[in-house]
């Protein structure tokens, strides 16, 4: 009888997008973790285990708050869809059972991209199309939720670049499901994280780079 109170309260919870930013980013870090002691101690420290690995989207209220979230420079739940490039989406609530709606976010992996701490940030752009007024619209796509499932290639949280030294450009990073996050050179937009010379010694990174 006394559990109930918190069990409502935690359960309520997993339908907020500030709920998915901290479980994504505690595994996140707990993965680095799991790294971390691989490259010190070897990977017999533990009993090997199959990941399951968290996934999913989150299905905001309204076009505009998405919108809100991306010129503020807050953290989104994206999605990818087969057989695209350089696109993400960000689902959002069309007010009809069963279906929901989606903006397009494109981001240009050739330039205004920023490398820090072994993370790349490449600056993104809400996708427009032309309407029949001949003005430019933010294009928004309507699909059932079983139709997207089937859809879908990869889940990622899209996380902003902040430097209150600079001005936010519309920058982020992407932390896939996998764990590959986005990559804005090179031949492939996705990949394993990758430690950087400044942050980390020679030493560990030569140690890292033989144990993955």
């Amino acid at each position: 009888m006394m559990i109930r109170g918190p069990k409502n309260v935690l359960v309520s919870m997993r339908k907020t997008q500030s709920y998915r930013e901290t479980k994504m980013r505690l595994l996140q870090k707990l993965n680095v973790i799991e790294e971390i002691m691989n490259v010190s101690f070897g990977s017999d420290h533990h009993d090997d285990q199959e990941r399951i690995w968290f996934k999913g989207y989150h299905v905001f209220t309204s076009k505009q708050e998405v919108v809100k979230r991306f010129l503020r420079g807050e953290p989104l739940s994206v999605f990818t869809l087969k057989g695209e490039k350089n696109k993400v989406h960000v689902a959002f609530s069309s007010g009809k059972r069963f279906t929901l709606q989606y903006l397009t976010l494109e981001y240009d992996r050739t330039r205004l991209h920023i490398q820090e701490t072994g993370a790349h940030f490449c600056q993104f752009r809400l996708e427009n199309h032309t309407g029949t007024d001949g003005k430019s619209h933010v294009s928004v796509v309507n699909s059932t939720n079983e139709e997207l499932m089937d859809k879908v290639e990869y889940y990622a949280l899209m996380l902003p670049y902040s430097n209150v030294l600079e001005t936010f450009q519309r920058q982020y990073t992407l932390v896939y499901s996998d764990w590959d996050v986005l990559k804005c050179t090179g031949p492939n937009d996705k990949g394993i994280p990758q430690a950087e010379k400044r942050v980390f010694t020679d030493e560990y990174i030569n140690n890292l780079s033989m144990n993955i």
